[in-house]
C-alpha cells in the first residue's frame, strides 16, 4: 500500500469526523447522517483528492465511487496501491477482541478490512491499527 495514502486512512479513521456504518461505503442513515464503512473512508478521502467521484445512487440513501457503492473502485485500488476491492490481509493472521480470537486468516478463505467492518464490528481505532500494523 502507498504509504503517504495509509497514513491519511488511519488519521482519518482514528479523527473520529466519520460516523462508522456498515455494509456499504457510504449511507445516509435515517438522522440524514453520512456513515461510512472503513473503505468508505478511503474512498472519501481519494474523492476529496480528486481521484474518483462521489455521486448519489439513484433516489437511494448511498453513495458511490466511481462504479463502486460497496467495494473500492478499480481508481481508488490503484490510487492507493491495494490489491483488492476489499483490502485483503496477509495470510495465517489472527484477530483478537477483548480478550478473544474473533477470526484467523487462512490461505482458503481471506480476511479483509470489509468483514472486520462490517461483520466482527472492529471499530475505526481498531481497524486502523490493523491497517497500520499489516498493510
Amino acid at each position: 500500500m502507498n504509504q503517504e495514502i495509509k497514513q491519511k486512512w488511519i488519521v482519518a479513521l482514528r479523527s473520529g469526523n466519520y460516523k462508522q456504518g456498515r455494509e456499504l461505503l457510504c449511507i445516509v442513515n435515517e438522522k440524514k447522517e453520512e456513515e461510512y464503512c472503513c473503505l468508505g473512508v478511503l474512498c472519501e478521502i481519494a474523492a476529496k483528492e480528486n481521484i474518483v467521484e462521489k455521486t448519489k445512487f439513484l433516489d437511494c440513501d448511498f453513495f458511490r465511487y466511481g462504479i463502486s457503492g460497496y467495494v473500492l473502485s478499480t481508481e481508488v485500488m490503484s490510487w492507493a496501491a491495494i490489491d483488492s476491492s476489499l483490502a485483503e490481509l496477509p495470510a495465517n493472521l489472527c484477530f483478537h477482541k477483548d480478550g478473544g480470537i474473533i477470526s484467523c486468516n487462512h490461505n482458503s478463505k481471506p480476511i479483509n478490512l470489509g468483514v472486520l467492518n462490517d461483520a466482527y464490528n472492529l471499530t475505526f481505532d481498531e481497524i486502523a491499527d490493523v491497517i497500520e500494523k499489516y498493510l
